[in-house]
């Protein structure tokens, strides 16, 4: 049970809806959203050893785009928890400058 939930959390995820670009990034990157009717979305990055470095909140807003910073943290993969009020959804990004 442990291992099937972990697997939904952070397994790989082929959803449509959900873009992340340029990846590999040089350190900037964005996120692009577009589904529909979102009025609550956090995004969460992971560096490799699963501490969350960095959480954007958008509520209510209708925001669908992201413009995320990684200067200052090293050049690596990190993991992106998208969590909307329909799905949680998962991506990496490489950060190679």
């Amino acid at each position: 049970h442990r291992r099937a939930r972990a697997r939904r959390l952070w397994g790989s995820c082929a959803l449509g809806g959900i873009n992340v670009y340029p990846n590999p990034s040089s350190g900037n990157f964005t996120i692009q959203i577009s589904e529909k009717d979102l009025n609550s979305i956090v995004i969460s990055v992971y560096n490799s050893i699963g501490e969350k470095i960095k959480e954007i909140s958008s509520k209510g807003n209708n925001t669908s785009q992201f413009e995320i910073n990684m200067d200052g943290q090293s050049d690596g993969i990190y993991l992106l928890k998208i969590e909307t009020n329909k799905k949680i959804v998962n991506k990496t990004v490489n950060i190679i400058r």
